[in-house]
């Protein structure tokens, strides 16, 4: 659309498959009390069955408890308490995100509390890189560790975990990235992602992982359920920010510990959430946004160590002056991702400035290594294609990818291992390292991959829409019931997002402009055929379009409907996703 001959939006609308009407139609004889609304879209979510249905509504500690055991689960277990039994020196090895440092925490924290010598180790970004490290071999075997535990990595580290064989150290691994063509030779491997595991389907995270190694030793050792539920909050925060999908067993996982984090948060949280100035009541979104970036801090900036001393926090005096160290390092880190995202989108326009290319591929040298993962996310904002960031040092590239949906970038790097040293991830995002001279011949394999799997590729990504709605279909006598069943639907994030509507014929009233740039609006959105029913709408980063809206010029509007918390009350309000203008 444009307004005064300026291009204001070009982002496609795409309708979300129909739901099937024959298993529509099912669904409403078997659950009559379902909206019809809300039986579209879980339908069109593939929850066309009652059992299905119910078991999605309700998530819980049930779900939880009878997940089905992980291959090689009785073996780690039955290892862990040999160890316990027998005082070994444990040494708890985590990745530096935020999934392995929760891992780490959680793990550590748990073995303390049964009374294990047990020590937590996460690498140092960019002195050791991801996964076990040479040097995590050597303080394993030098301080006289009988067993490692192996958080949110692992699975690919057939050399190292060989070391510590030969070195007489049993190492358990508790990983959920894709397994190789060769298995590492450990004492026992816990990944869902093994073919033959009878979890395979669920996405747990690495810290899931490893609380499902937890609550077997609970289990084995007749513990009560609130010796493995106190880390329900370490699990869901992992989960959360390591954006996996919000399904199966991790539905129940973060609902649980979204549920513990609101009633009375762990010390760690109740002062990461104070030092971010945040009070109300934590979503999906919150906890990847306020909480997510403070604990990664440590790990790009600094040490993933600062973070797991923080989560391992025991009273909330104990917890502020580390959180508060932690934001400190935030502050610095958005300055700096500020700064190379603003010399990463450059390049990008100097190569390809007409955005024709189906990938983007970057390096520069004196990028910071923990920040180039940001910067793909970033670059794939402003451009919506595949996305690699490289930084150089020692003569070495290394450096993160971020994919578009329905596009695997896992096996884009399969696709061009021959120019890779190493690589790990899964269809969202990956790492990779690579020889500077091998970067030339990488990016043409890469760029040539992504462009003969996509073809032409859109540079803004489509707005998904659920359903094509009027307001009368959902705002009538029949809200309450439609409010609280979408409510039902959460907690929303990946393979689950909020629904969003579309309405057709809308018109604005009492339309203002917010923030310091003008950029927002807040206005009451109604349409033409019925001005008496208006919708408290809010639109992030819709400014432009103020004076077209106060004009009366009519629109179409994707929304989301959520509620707004004013004077401790609580107002409907729709947030729009999209406006178009006629």
């Amino acid at each position: 659309m444009s307004i005064d001959g300026q291009n204001i939006m070009t982002r496609s609308w795409q309708m979300r498959q129909s739901a099937d009407e024959s298993a529509l139609e099912k669904l409403r004889q078997e659950l009559p009390q379902m909206h019809p609304i809300i039986a579209t879209l879980l339908v069109q979510r593939g929850l066309s069955e009652r059992s299905s249905v119910e078991s999605f509504f309700t998530p819980g500690l049930k779900r939880i408890e009878a997940l089905p055991a992980m291959k090689d689960l009785a073996k780690a277990t039955e290892r862990v308490l040999k160890a316990l039994q027998n005082r070994e020196r444990i040494l708890v090895y985590g990745d530096y995100d935020v999934d392995g440092s929760c891992a780490t925490a959680m793990v550590h924290s748990f073995l303390r509390g049964r009374g294990a010598e047990v020590q937590a180790y996460n690498p140092d970004r960019y002195k050791e890189g991801y996964g076990i490290s040479k040097q995590g071999v050597s303080h394993a075997i030098e301080g006289g560790f009988g067993l490692v535990l192996a958080l949110d990595c692992g699975i690919a580290a057939v050399d190292r975990i060989s070391e510590l064989a030969a070195g007489g150290i049993d190492c358990i691994v508790c990983d959920h990235h894709l397994p190789g063509p060769v298995l590492p030779p450990a004492y026992a491997i816990l990944n869902p992602k093994q073919r033959d595991c009878p979890l395979l389907g669920e996405e747990l995270c690495g810290c899931g992982v490893a609380f499902e190694l937890i609550r077997s030793v609970c289990g084995t050792l007749n513990l009560p359920k609130g010796e493995w539920m106190q880390f329900l909050p370490h699990v869901a925060v992992a989960t959360c920010c390591d954006i996996v999908p919000l399904l199966g067993i991790n539905r129940s996982l973060v609902s649980e510990g979204l549920k513990a984090l609101n009633a009375d948060p762990p010390p760690a949280y109740a002062a990461l959430l104070r030092c971010a100035a945040y009070s109300g009541t934590l979503s999906v979104a919150d906890v990847v946004f306020k909480i997510g970036p403070r604990i990664n801090a440590a790990g790009r900036l600094n040490h993933a160590r600062k973070a797991v001393s923080l989560l391992t926090a025991t009273s909330l005096d104990e917890a502020m002056p580390m959180a508060m160290e932690l934001e400190q390092l935030n502050r610095e880190r958005r300055s700096m991702d500020k700064h190379m995202s603003e010399e990463a989108v450059e390049l990008m326009l100097q190569e390809d400035p007409h955005m024709n290319r189906a990938a983007t591929v970057l390096s520069k040298e004196g990028w910071h290594k923990g920040l180039v993962g940001i910067a793909a996310s970033r670059l794939m904002e402003r451009c919506y294609r595949p996305t690699v960031v490289l930084t150089e040092l020692d003569g070495q590239l290394s450096g993160s990818a971020r994919s578009v949906e329905d596009f695997n970038l896992y096996k884009a790097l399969q696709h061009c291992e021959e120019h890779l040293i190493q690589f790990g991830g899964h269809a969202a995002a990956a790492g990779m390292s690579l020889s500077k001279e091998s970067f030339a011949d990488f990016k043409a394999a890469f760029e040539q991959y992504c462009a003969s799997q996509l073809g032409e590729v859109e540079c803004i990504p489509p707005l998904r829409i659920d359903l094509k709605v009027d307001f009368r279909e959902w705002a009538n006598e029949q809200f309450g019931i439609f409010f609280k069943q979408m409510n039902r639907l959460r907690p929303f994030g990946p393979g689950n997002m909020q629904a969003v509507f579309a309405t057709e014929g809308c018109k604005a009233r009492d339309v203002r402009v917010l923030g310091a740039d003008g950029s927002h609006l807040k206005f009451e959105a109604y349409q033409e055929d019925n001005p008496a029913k208006g919708f408290s709408t809010i639109a992030f980063g819709f400014g432009q379009l103020a004076e077209a809206l106060k004009e009366g010029n009519r629109f179409d509007l994707a929304y989301t409907i959520g509620t707004n918390y004013w004077n401790g009350e609580s107002l409907l309000q729709l947030e729009a996703k999209d406006i178009i203008v006629s």
